[in-house]
Parts: C-alpha cells; sequence; structure tokens
C-alpha cells in the first residue's frame, strides 16, 4: 500500500471507532434515563409497559452494539495476521535462491526445505485466515443490523410511550 492508502485507511478505522464508541454511548444514556424516570407499575396496554418494553429492546441494541464492537476488534487482529504471515512468506519466497539463510530477528538458519516447508504451511494457512476474516466481518454486519433494528425500534417505542402518557 502506498502511504496515501495507509493513512486514508487509519483515518477510516479512526472515524468507524468513534462513531461505535459514541453510537454505543448514545444506546447506553438512553438506557440510563429511562431507568432512572422509569416507574414501574402494573402491567397492561399503557405508556409505562411500553416504556419497559423500550428499554429491555434497548438494552438488546447495547449487547449488539457490544458484539460489533468485538468483532470489529476481531477482524483486525486476523488482517494483522494475514498480512504479517504474507510478509514472512514474501521474505522467505525472495530468499528461496539464496537457501540457507540467516534470520536476522530470529538467528534461526534456514535451509531449502525448511524454507519450502514453511512456504507450504504459509500456503495452508493463509486461505484459512482470510475466510475467517470474511466470516467474522459478516458477523460484524449482522450484529450491526440487527443493533439499528433494536435501537430503531427501542427509541420509537420511547417515543410512542411518552405521547402516550399524554392521554392516559
Amino acid at each position: 500500500m502506498e502511504e496515501r492508502s495507509i493513512i486514508a485507511y487509519e483515518h477510516y478505522r479512526d472515524a468507524s471507532q468513534r462513531f461505535e464508541y459514541f453510537f454505543s454511548g448514545i444506546i447506553a444514556a438512553l438506557c440510563a434515563y429511562i431507568a432512572q424516570s422509569f416507574k414501574p407499575a402494573k402491567l397492561d396496554w399503557n405508556p409505562n409497559t411500553l416504556e419497559l418494553l423500550s428499554l429491555i429492546i434497548l438494552f438488546i441494541s447495547f449487547f449488539f452494539s457490544l458484539k460489533r464492537m468485538e468483532k470489529i476488534v476481531q477482524v483486525f487482529r486476523g488482517v494483522h495476521k494475514k498480512l504479517h504471515n504474507s510478509e514472512i512468506k514474501g521474505k522467505l519466497v525472495a530468499h528461496y535462491d539464496i537457501a540457507p539463510f540467516i534470520n536476522e530477528q530470529t538467528g534461526k538458519v534456514y535451509t531449502i526445505q525448511d524454507v519450502e516447508k514453511e512456504i507450504k504451511f504459509l500456503d495452508f494457512l493463509l486461505p484459512k485466515v482470510e475466510e475467517d476474516i470474511h466470516k467474522t466481518n459478516a458477523s460484524a454486519e449482522r450484529y450491526y443490523s440487527l443493533r439499528n433494528i433494536f435501537f430503531y425500534l427501542g427509541f420509537i417505542l420511547l417515543i410512542v410511550s411518552k405521547i402516550l402518557y399524554a392521554y392516559v
């Protein structure tokens, strides 16, 4: 990647993480607001019941928000693992013709058989890591959708419950 691409990606990642924290904070603040002002009453078709339902749904949304952040961290870990192993494979392939060679960081001596064995292992590992990244990313997207659906539903129920208080 070029330097500009790396900088743009870092800005995107930072903005994305800040938005996730902000959105989770809004959900937590709504839950705190509802819990603070909630007055228990008999469960029936009344504003109190809608407010309780709103609180429960917003808690579920908050849970999905936390799970999404967890999955995003797992995606970053997977991407790091993929890049690290790709870099190792690249160095091994580059030194294949001059084997045996010494790894300057570890001091390990690589024979041509060691290089071939390591390259085969990395060829086996990299597709698995890529598959894990895609699965984890798909899971994060599901949590994104669920978080938003439950947030909007909880928020709408909260608004409806506040409006209904005027008519009860």
